[in-house]
């Protein structure tokens, strides 16, 4: 790069050297100034393939702070992946943490987001079904029951039971 600073080859590679370093500033510094060039050069493909890697990573990353409980953490990393895209999983990973925040408002709206774009099983959807569940029963929503109900799959069976006997859903 000290050679061709417009060399985009490099340019990925760096990017890529802190993505495996975990340095997501630098990493997110780097793979926007990729993106950048791509857009001069007019590569809508390599563009979108990027973009989904740079969502995938810091919606990871995020997780693994939200995993942690840092959650100002998870929040930035959520936030940065949003820049480069959407998709089910991050609505699932901010629904979870605005309920860790009681933002219930926030919650219930990611996971119907994420509810929305899964076309899966009723399991693949227990777990949006769950966080709806959860943000209605912290608002004192009776609609949590039913949540629940529809949560009720794969690991999320034993806690939506436990919720459902707890608040005596019919």
């Amino acid at each position: 790069l000290a050679i061709n600073p417009e060399h985009l080859a490099s340019i990925y590679n760096k990017a890529l050297t802190y993505r495996k370093t975990n340095n997501a500033a630098k990493y997110g510094e780097t793979i926007d100034l990729y993106i950048t060039k791509l857009k001069v050069a007019g590569d809508t493909a390599k563009i979108a393939q990027v973009s989904k890697s740079a969502l995938e990573y810091f919606r990871s990353t995020g997780a693994k702070a939200n995993q942690a409980n840092k959650l100002t953490e998870a929040l930035s990393n959520f936030n940065t992946a949003s820049n480069y895209g959407t998709d089910k999983d991050l609505y699932y990973q901010y629904a979870n943490l605005y309920n860790k925040q009681k933002k219930y408002s926030d919650a219930i709206d990611n996971a119907q987001k994420g509810l929305a774009m899964e076309t899966g099983t009723p399991e693949a959807k227990a777990k949006f079904y769950y966080e709806i569940a959860v943000a209605q029963a912290g608002k004192g929503d009776n609609g949590a029951c039913e949540s629940f109900k529809n949560a009720m799959y794969g690991p999320f069976l034993q806690a939506s039971k436990a919720q459902r006997t707890n608040m005596k859903c019919p």
